[in-house]
């Protein structure tokens, strides 16, 4: 049986309009839509260039592509499906931008564990009906991971609860069609 494969588009940076391919069937990964990842890095225009970024469920490398398109530095990536994997260094490899991403394959929060350095921003894009990232906010702050001027964007569906963290400030809060982004801080009135 044929499937079709879904094409994915950068929206801003350097590499605006380029394409690069989705998953055959696009059953699984829910890729970002167009207009929330828009959204996402209007907010976040001014802290991309440089910045060391860590992508958690990172399924199509939307957000890694789109991150360094826009002056990002370097962004690790970690997908549990290898499928993902491969196809993410394929289309990293087209757009010339391998040399600027880690893949790494495993499961959340298990692969968060390995982890090194400190990032400007975290973004966690876990399945929507999936309360996963409640595990991962203890191990960012216990491994230090979060830069201490840095972000946590979290996007989840929009009728789900917030999710609380006792090691990450709530700052706020952008509602996007069927999403909503929460974005975290260690709380010290940076914005």
């Amino acid at each position: 049986m044929w499937e079709s494969r879904l094409f994915l588009r950068i929206g801003a940076g350097y590499l605006k309009g380029r394409t690069f391919d989705g998953p055959k069937g696009g059953k699984t990964v829910r890729p970002i839509s167009d207009r929330v990842k828009e959204a996402l890095f209007d907010i976040l225009a001014s802290r991309l260039p440089d910045a060391q970024i860590l992508d958690l469920f990172t399924g199509t490398g939307a957000i890694a592509f789109e991150a360094l398109s826009r002056g990002a530095k370097k962004v690790i990536c970690v997908e549990h499906d290898r499928r993902n994997i491969q196809l993410i260094k394929k289309n990293a490899e087209k757009l010339g931008l391998l040399s600027q991403l880690v893949l790494l394959h495993g499961g959340l929060p298990e692969e968060l564990l390995k982890v090194r350095g400190q990032f400007d921003l975290i973004f966690m894009d876990p399945p929507f009906a999936s309360d996963v990232a409640q595990e991962l906010f203890p191990i960012i702050a216990k491994k230090k991971l979060l830069h201490p001027n840095g972000k946590i964007i979290l996007q989840r569906d929009r009728r789900s609860e917030v999710i609380a963290s006792i090691d990450f400030v709530l700052e706020r809060s952008h509602k996007v069609g069927d999403s909503i982004l929460y974005f975290y801080s260690h709380g010290q009135g940076d914005q």
